[in-house]
């Protein structure tokens, strides 16, 4: 590592000068430099190949807390490929290449075949994924995920949690997420992001693997659980396959929705599948999102392939509205005949208002 392209920044401090150093990126030892300089500017010089090393994730943790990484990462185009994540033994709050992203700005970067594990108790993190497992008030742009095998609780291929940020022209594709392994459930996995609130998500894509396996899950096929988000034109190709009886909500695109009226939440789809043991009972399916509470859906369409039985409440566009909610050019493609009664949506809670546009359901077999 060292350090290049000094910038002159005049500055008014004490009528003196401070220079703003970019660091290279050269090796995966060099990642190191990221948790030394968390508020620095970083630039990959070329590819870098982690392969048979394994290390902890960047951030700084003492009996002080943890300190983020809010500085920039600029991949150039390059990539981190074939490394394993492996958090220290009680340190399984957040996992990823990065713990925790605050203020922080991650631009054109590829990262291929990582692996995310728990501790040597195999016990996962809290929030995980391959970028990070927790960001806030943070800039994601052209991340290109090809390849990872992610644990957690709360676990998206790219990020666990996600709050207050943006990402846009990012892309996911071979990922595989077992769910949670060691807990009774009541956790969160999607397909690019578990749990993500108060954002903005746009263009983006992703086709990979969920097999959850844990109890009272909320999964979905890009998102687990959308909050008051900005979602526009994303796709999702996922294939998530349930192996574990009463799973919460199951949707191809989301999990679970809760959006107030200012969010916008237009031109996206799902493509992937859905698909479960005889014996696994989901509460709230759909090809679509799972369970909405409140959301303003648009210009939308569901062509997701549906292989379960044993579900509750189950609807094309939504397996449960609960709240008032309106669809405006939104079109559900089930092959799941068992929901023919109640198209559209499984159930909608008699409280609600429910305003419907040039939407429907199509029922076909040649799905």
């Amino acid at each position: 590592m060292k350090i290049i392209n000094i910038t002159w920044l005049l500055l008014i401090i004490s009528g003196g000068v401070q220079a703003e150093a970019i660091y290279e990126i050269n090796t995966c030892n060099d990642l190191s430099t990221l948790e030394a300089y968390p508020t620095a500017t970083f630039e990959l010089m070329n590819n870098i190949d982690c392969q048979n090393i394994e290390r902890a994730p960047i951030g700084w943790e003492t009996w002080r807390g943890l300190t983020p990484f809010s500085g920039t990462l600029n991949g150039n185009g390059f990539s981190i490929s074939n490394l394993t994540i492996k958090p220290q033994d009680g340190e399984t709050r957040y996992s990823g290449l990065f713990k925790k992203l605050d203020g922080a700005t991650i631009k054109d970067i590829k990262i291929s075949n990582f692996t995310v594990t728990g501790d040597s108790q195999d016990i996962p993190s809290t929030y995980s994924g391959a970028l990070a497992g927790y960001v806030n008030n943070s800039n994601i742009d052209s991340v290109i995920l090809n390849k990872a095998n992610i644990i957690g609780d709360y676990t998206g291929s790219l990020a666990g949690y996600l709050g207050n940020s943006t990402v846009t022209n990012s892309h996911s594709f071979n990922f595989e997420l077992p769910g949670h392994i060691h807990s009774l459930g009541g956790r969160t996995v999607g397909g690019l992001i578990g749990h993500v609130e108060k954002s903005t998500i746009a263009s983006t894509s992703v086709d990979g693997i969920i097999t959850a396996q844990a109890r009272n899950l909320t999964v979905g096929g890009a998102f687990g659980k959308i909050y008051n988000t900005n979602i526009i034109n994303n796709l999702s190709s996922t294939e998530i396959n349930l192996t574990a009886n009463n799973t919460y909500a199951v949707g191809g695109f989301a999990g679970h929705v809760n959006n107030s009226a200012e969010y916008n939440f237009e031109n996206n789809n799902s493509l992937g599948s859905v698909s479960s043991l005889a014996s696994s009972e989901i509460y709230y399916e759909s090809s679509f999102i799972g369970y909405i509470y409140q959301a303003t859906i648009k210009n939308s369409h569901s062509r997701t392939v549906s292989n379960t039985s044993q579900h509750t409440l189950y609807g094309a566009i939504a397996g449960h509205v609960i709240w008032n909610s309106s669809f405006d050019h939104v079109i559900g493609t089930t092959n799941n005949t068992d929901s023919i009664d109640t198209c559209l949506f499984g159930q909608t809670s008699t409280n609600a208002t429910i305003s419907i546009s040039a939407s429907h359901c199509v029922v076909s077999n040649s799905l």
